[in-house]
């Protein structure tokens, strides 16, 4: 037989397997990739990570939305509270503030649910009744374990203790509610506005 029509199989030289790990994996009639050289190196591929939004930004919506709840609540306390007790609430509204930009780097999408929500609780402020209502069942959570002495406002509210615990309990109770109507506004609205979205970076 002519060597030039020897069939191709006893080239093995001039072929590649569909298995081998010089061949495309997608397309076997592709070119192969140089060795095991990755497609990183070549330029071919895209990187892709999946995002929910940046932490930065969520910090800053926190800080907008933190900010404008505390309105009313501070207009509210700020009357029958003496010093001490508004450094206690003071220091309850930074350690949420500072729980807050933690929860905006390790979950969050609970952050997006209660940042959203709490749009509708600043709204709510024009008709103070949730926010009244939130601070009314602090302070008789406290007289309930024996904190604060049932007597007025401002016997109540005298010492760091009594407005620090007053103060978180308020703003717990915001927050949850915060959350709840986060929730349900994802219930109502896209997936997209939600869901983490591919991030692509060319090569």
């Amino acid at each position: 037989m002519d060597p030039g029509t020897r069939p191709s199989s006893q080239h093995p030289s001039l072929q590649y397997s569909s298995t081998s790990p010089l061949a495309d994996e997608k397309n076997p009639y592709q070119p192969p990739r140089l060795g095991n050289q990755p497609k990183d190196d070549l330029g071919l591929h895209h990187e892709k990570s999946r995002v929910l939004t940046s932490p930065l930004i969520l910090s800053i919506e926190w800080t907008v939305i933190l900010g404008f709840n505390l309105i009313v609540p501070a207009l509210v306390a700020w009357g029958f509270t003496n010093a001490p007790a508004k450094l206690g609430s003071g220091f309850a509204v930074f350690l949420i503030a500072l729980t807050g930009y933690y929860f905006c780097i390790t979950k969050p999408l609970p952050m997006l649910f209660i940042i959203r929500g709490g749009v509708l609780v600043a709204l709510s402020q024009f008709v103070p009744a949730l926010q009244l209502v939130a601070g009314a069942i602090s302070i008789r959570a406290l007289i309930l374990f024996r904190i604060v002495p049932e007597s007025s406002f401002n016997e109540m509210l005298s010492s760091p203790t009594a407005g620090f615990l007053a103060t978180l309990f308020t703003g717990l109770i915001l927050i949850a509610a915060s959350l709840t109507l986060g929730f349900l506004i994802r219930i109502v609205t896209p997936d997209r506005w939600w869901l983490a979205k591919s991030s692509t970076t060319n090569q």
